[in-house]
This record gives structure tokens, sequence and C-alpha cells, in this order.
């Protein structure tokens, strides 16, 4: 019995690692697939927001949807720690499709200039902890 338990939270453990980031890119941004509902979620790269930094720069520009195997997705949310410390990470437009941006999403990044899409319902706690001069 003991075993059995000790098995079922690794398998947890292990699927809880993998559902918080990822390291299928699509043009550049990484998501997390949802096959039953079709939809994406904006991540960071690897097991944890905190384990790579600066893998998104610039200008980004968030699709509404994205096609990965052949299958097309509706990009619903920007997952916590997503941009973790970016810190050439300038700008990024969030498309109306976007209805969660969980906490800590751009969490230490330089993220200056943002364009949220109206579909926006759910914002997490300190999603914008960076210097942030814009909000349109």
């Amino acid at each position: 019995m003991k075993q059995k338990f000790l098995t079922l939270i690794l398998v947890l453990t292990v699927c809880i690692g993998t559902l918080r980031a990822s390291d299928t890119s699509v043009d550049g941004i990484y998501y997390n697939f949802d096959n039953t509902n079709l939809t994406a979620t904006v991540t960071c790269r690897g097991s944890y927001g905190n384990e790579y930094s600066n893998e998104y720069s610039g200008s980004i520009v968030i699709p509404d949807s994205v096609t990965y195997n052949g299958v097309c997705y509706c990009v619903t949310k920007i997952d916590g720690d997503s941009f973790y410390k970016c810190t050439a990470l300038e700008s990024v437009i969030i498309p109306n499709s976007v209805v969660e941006i969980a906490t800590y999403a751009f969490n230490e990044s330089s993220l200056k200039y943002v364009k949220i899409g109206d579909g926006l319902k759910v914002i997490g706690n300190q999603v914008f902890n960076c210097p942030l001069d814009t909000v349109v």
C-alpha cells in the first residue's frame, strides 16, 4: 500500500511539473496544449518559471490561435512566471482570446508596454511586477 501511494505521489509530481511549463515552441512562444478543449496556454521553457530566463526578448505578439501537429488551438491563458526575468522583453500584445493572465506572469521582466485584448476576465496578483510604462 505504501509503495502504491509513493508511486501515485511521484506521478502527480511529474504531472504538475509538466503542466507549469513546456519545451514545445511554435514561432518562438512556448505553449501547453489542452487536447480536450483545444486551448493553448502561453508558458515558459523548461519545468519551472525560474529554470530559464530571457527566453523572450524584444516585442512579442501572442496570436489568438496556434497550430501544432495539424491541430488548431485557441490561445486562452498566459501562465504564471511565463515571462519571468526576461530582462530584454520590451513589449507584449495580448489578443482578445486570452481570458486569464496568471500570477507573476511578467515578474521581474523589463516589460515597458503591453496591449491587452478585450477578452481578459481574470488577472492574478503581481502580474506586472516590472517597470511597466504603458498599458493599453
